[in-house]
């Protein structure tokens, strides 16, 4: 969640979200990007989020998606007053083919290709350029498994001993809260590795910071999300940012209290839509409060 600027690395901000789960009718998928993050009124995670959402990717097959989102950076960026504009947009789940199988994916939107494991590449196209991995191009194995790195490929590739527990879970078939948290272990390692690297040669970009939201999405869609601090507290708990069929959000957060009377409340704070599908009536509206007995519960 951390934003860092090119030329020296001074840390912009701690608290960027740069992840979205798109919950549709033909693709279950997380979203993640990283490179030019904010300039001017412009914020990529915004910007991702509302692109997706006046294309009704909701309702859209994965294909269509990646070719829409990448014409769309491709003039949105072009018009952005900076001169270096690296970004890459990953989006990978599970879509319906039009043979109605379900297939895992893994697709990149990017204008910067990177080689070799180079961190933040010099070569910037004008033109994003989209990249499909499906594993039923591949043989199957007996446990299929996508992994991409986004950021920091050089350092993240540097532990081996990570990634082969990472593997190892992902064979094992481990539950979604072992995989996340392996995953989590692996940013905060890439972090410190960072720190030492940074240590040695002071000209050296720290692109990841501590300020962790772990996302998770299940084959059937279901959603986990954590928050977790650089200073290990969890004072704000940050739901992902969401694109669904029912309920579209966006920098939710999320505060609890006890009431006088002893009863539960929650209250969230952000962007909420409640979104109208093909042959609905009801127009969209905004998410209405919600109360629940026992315990209480209050949305608003």
């Amino acid at each position: 969640m951390q934003i860092t600027a090119f030329r020296d690395g001074t840390v912009l901000s701690g608290r960027q979200r740069k992840s979205l789960v798109l919950k549709g009718q033909r693709v279950v998928a997380l979203c993640g990007w990283t490179g030019l993050a904010t300039i001017g009124s412009h914020n990529t995670g915004v910007w991702l989020h509302g692109q997706l959402d006046a294309m009704r990717a909701v309702t859209l097959p994965i294909g269509i998606i990646a070719k829409a989102l990448a014409e769309n950076a491709t003039l949105h960026f072009a018009a952005l007053p900076q001169t270096d504009k690296r970004c890459s947009f990953a989006v990978g789940g599970l879509f319906v083919t039009p043979a109605n199988t379900i297939e895992p994916f893994l697709c990149r939107i990017t204008n910067c290709e990177c080689r070799d494991g180079a961190t933040l590449p010099r070569g910037v196209s004008a033109k994003f350029e989209v990249g499909f991995e499906l594993l039923s191009r591949t043989r199957r194995s007996k446990h299929p498994y996508l992994i991409s790195i986004m950021g920091d490929e050089r350092t993240a590739l540097e532990l081996a001993l990570h990634w082969r527990g990472l593997r190892g879970l992902l064979k094992r078939r481990a539950d979604i809260r072992r995989i996340g948290d392996a995953c989590l272990q692996i940013a905060r390692a890439v972090a410190d590795k960072q720190e030492e690297k940074q240590s040695k040669d002071p000209s050296f970009v720290k692109t990841v910071g501590k300020n962790l939201l772990l996302v998770a999405v299940d084959n059937l869609g279901a959603v986990q999300s954590l928050f977790f601090s650089e200073d290990g507290s969890l004072t704000q708990v940050l739901a992902p940012d969401v694109l669904s069929t029912n309920v579209s959000t966006r920098d939710v957060v999320i505060d609890s209290r006890i009431n006088a009377d002893g009863a539960t409340e929650i209250k969230l704070r952000g962007w909420f839509k409640v979104d109208r599908l093909p042959g609905q009536n009801d127009p969209p509206q905004a998410l209405a409060s919600f109360s629940a007995e026992p315990p209480a519960v209050k949305l608003g």
